[in-house]
């Protein structure tokens, strides 16, 4: 059987698009989408999709009681939010962040004292333990293991790739029998388990419900496996954000072969699921397809014809096509100098600003935001992967009163909090030098057990004290 996928074109939003579709299932019972679950990539996406659902919905936030779908979020690392499965309780737990990172410093601190000489200070051995576990959960998620670690490093290379191993070490030898002691796993096999342990319930007994994968695009074996189960469920369907189904066959295997390329993790999960990339349908299906199939109030077929349903222009999308094209694997880039001009209408709307600093880079952006607040009911985004460049921005548009919301949070050393506490760690660090003393008396956390008034006023009399050369 074909496998059940589609995809949602990169010019429409992902979610609000998704979000209309499964709305259809309400029309044939409205209990169905209730019963109905979404398996999404993170715990944010799930929270956007939610109020997607409230925007359209009929009458909005504002119109009738609406019974969401259940969301689940899988690709972050939190066990308890993966998926409520029957025998999950019969998985170990994972072992919290925390307790993972001191377990490993002091295995990393028992390695520098095997080692002789000075051995490593707390700070060092906290720092490698933090890395070990980024390469615990990468290895986890990729399905590889450590069994092979000493073939990485032959014996004809430089003593300091031979300390690298014999550190490295400490992961398949130690750590395994401090897992066992503490009666717990890491959170990446833990989450591979669960996945691998729902995908085999769901090929065993397939739910009635509908069951939908949006948005995930594999790059984890366990992952890849619960989506191939999906996309073969009688009422399940996997979403793919943006797949670009106008190259040919020997771009895809460029596409295959480039691990930069953004649509490298598609390639590969359709290759796995053996589907050629024409075979992938619009969201959301057509209603013509979706009674043909037999399968109504559930989820169609993608075997029917291909339209989204939605009324759009069949014409060219030049926008796109540019993007596509710009977005060639490096292999086949030769192909544009066959290429027509672009005409005007694929950039029309499109600006372009040469900013001669980061910070006026900042200001323009902040401006262009500000400017949006002058047309009712328009809204912008700022979409960047450089977090300097997004609170430059946030600090711009303070100055005019105006308050954003930043997706990827506030740093702890940023908030009032944090900033406090890394005051503190100065102050302990520099054995109260003047500096960081008065800078740590300055926040407005600091109280010292007293009166606000009070201890400021002692504050700024300390101040005048010590002012001078540092005694």
């Amino acid at each position: 059987m074909r496998p059940h996928l589609y995809t949602i074109a990169a010019d429409r939003p992902f979610l609000a698009t998704l979000a209309a579709g499964l709305l259809r299932l309400r029309d044939g019972d409205p209990l169905l989408l209730a019963r109905t679950i979404v398996l999404l990539p993170t715990r944010r996406s799930a929270r956007a999709l939610h109020e997607a659902f409230l925007r359209a919905a009929p009458g909005g936030a504002a119109g009738k009681p609406l019974l969401l779908p259940r969301l689940r979020p899988i690709g972050d690392l939190d066990a308890d939010e993966i998926l409520p499965i029957d025998g999950a309780d019969m998985v170990p737990p994972a072992l919290s962040a925390l307790r993972r990172r001191l377990l490993l410093t002091r295995l990393v601190l028992k390695w520098g004292e095997q080692r002789g000489g000075d051995g490593l200070l707390p700070g060092q051995a906290a720092s490698l333990a933090a890395s070990l576990a980024r390469l615990v959960d990468t290895v986890a998620s990729e399905g590889a293991s450590f069994a092979r670690l000493a073939d990485l490093v032959p014996e004809d290379l430089a003593e300091h790739w031979q300390v690298v191993r014999r550190f490295l070490e400490i992961l398949p030898q130690a750590w395994p029998q401090v897992l066992a002691g503490e009666g717990a796993l890491d959170t990446a096999e833990r989450r591979n388990r669960l996945l691998r342990q729902q995908a085999q319930a769901w090929a065993e007994t397939p739910p009635e419900a509908p069951v939908v994968a949006a948005g995930l695009s594999g790059g984890m074996p366990a992952l890849t496996e619960l989506i191939a189960v999906v996309a073969a469920l009688p009422t399940g369907a996997v979403v793919l954000a943006g797949l670009d189904r106008s190259r040919d066959r020997t771009e895809w295997a460029a596409i295959e072969e480039d691990e930069a390329h953004p649509q490298h993790l598609l390639a590969l999960l359709l290759q796995q699921l053996g589907c050629a990339p024409a075979e992938v349908r619009d969201w959301p299906p057509s209603e013509a397809c979706e009674h043909s199939t037999g399968l109504a109030p559930s989820l169609p077929s993608p075997a029917c014809g291909g339209g989204s349903g939605w009324g759009q222009d069949e014409g060219p999308r030049l926008r796109l096509e540019l993007v596509a094209e710009a977005l060639r694997p490096a292999a086949t880039t030769d192909a544009w100098r066959r290429l027509p001009p672009a005409p005007a209408e694929a950039l029309a709307g499109v600006s372009r600003y040469d900013c001669p600093s980061a910070q006026q880079e900042a200001v323009t952006i902040a401006l262009l935001l500000r400017r949006k607040l002058e047309t009712p009911g328009a809204s912008a985004a700022l979409v960047t992967p450089d977090r300097d460049l997004a609170r430059r921005v946030a600090a711009e548009l303070r100055r005019w009163d105006i308050a954003i919301d930043d997706s990827a949070g506030l740093p702890l050393p940023r908030t009032p909090p944090g900033a406090f506490l890394r005051l503190v760690l100065e102050l302990a660090e520099s054995r109260l030098a003047p500096v960081p003393l008065l800078a740590a008396l300055g926040h407005p956390l600091a109280a010292g057990g007293m009166a606000p008034a009070r201890f400021r006023e002692l504050s700024r009399r300390l101040a005048l004290a010590i002012r001078g050369p540092r005694p």
